[in-house]
């Protein structure tokens, strides 16, 4: 099976991919399948090159691998460090990190490095413009709630379901005293739930982020603000489509004004509370660790 696997592998690799794993006490089938080896040692080159020659130049340095052994297994303890043998064992790993290096492969991979242009790294932490961080970021966020279609779901759900709930509650309110006062509490609704459901809804956006995000922004791979402005761009089409979803299920069944004009001050007015409270919530959740504080931050 691993046999088959690293096959697998050396075709992808020789194909021109990248093929980067991890395998655990090779086989001498499988060690004997890669095309180099490299062995390291107290932070230096023991060897570099085919496995079979890494197998010959072991032996020259005195560690001969017997009939029927796994040559990998050999190499890795003539190079280990053995307690109560430290000093002996770190001698052997200079020697053969000096012969290798004085060896007609050493002093070949030395010269082809030698070869390699030097490219000079632009100084600076940020070598990116404004606009490039947020396109990227915010590329990459918007692919994220794409993959991730369970939070759209749940919000566009939620929010039909409190549509359909202040509708009834306020089914048809006349246009009296207090019918008045009813429209008002209906308005209240409406904002209150626009606010505090985009809000909390968002509160858990920077926690999970944030090894991430300090790790990225240390690298010096974008701002701050960069990440702040993409995180609420991402979120505006999902907390705009399921506000205006809520907002027009009661709309007409609560009986605001059907003028055009209203319905998109309405509408206008509903978008820009759930964008404020969407940037809120992000900001709040910056300036918090962990996602209990974010809630007790939040209340």
């Amino acid at each position: 099976m691993a046999e088959n696997v690293v096959q697998v592998l050396s075709k992808l690799a020789k194909s021109g991919r990248t093929v980067v794993c991890t395998i655990h006490q090779p086989a001498s089938q499988l060690y004997l399948m890669f095309d180099r080896v490299m062995f390291l040692a107290g932070g230096r080159t023991a060897f570099l090159g085919s496995p079979r020659d890494c197998i010959q130049f072991f032996e020259d340095c005195g560690a001969p691998c017997p009939h029927n052994y796994n040559p990998a297994d050999l190499i890795i303890h003539t190079l280990a460090v053995v307690p109560q043998e430290e000093d002996i064992c770190r001698q052997r790993i200079v020697q053969i990190c000096d012969a290798y290096e004085n060896s007609e492969q050493g002093r070949n991979v030395i010269e082809e490095v030698a070869k390699i242009p030097v490219t000079e790294v632009p100084r600076g932490r940020r070598r990116l413009g404004f606009y490039t961080q947020v396109s990227a970021l915010l590329h990459r966020y918007s692919l994220d709630n794409l993959r991730n279609p369970s939070l759209a779901r749940a919000k566009l759900l939620q929010k039909f379901i409190m549509g359909i709930f202040i509708g009834l509650l306020y089914l048809r309110t006349p246009l009296t005293r207090v019918g008045i006062a009813n429209l008002n509490g209906a308005l209240f609704y409406i904002v209150g739930e626009l606010t505090y459901s985009t809000l909390f809804g968002i509160l858990t956006c920077l926690p999970n982020d944030y090894p991430l995000v300090v790790r990225e922004y240390h690298d010096g791979i974008y701002y701050v603000f960069s990440y702040y402005l993409a995180r609420i761009l991402s979120y505006i089409p999902l907390f705009s489509i399921d506000g205006l979803l809520m907002l027009y299920v009661c709309y007409w069944m609560v009986g605001f004004s059907s003028s055009f004009t209203q319905v998109v001050f309405a509408s206008v007015i509903s978008f820009l509370i759930e964008l404020s409270s969407s940037a809120f919530g992000v900001m709040l959740s910056s300036i918090s660790p962990t996602y209990p504080v974010c809630l007790f931050t939040g209340d």
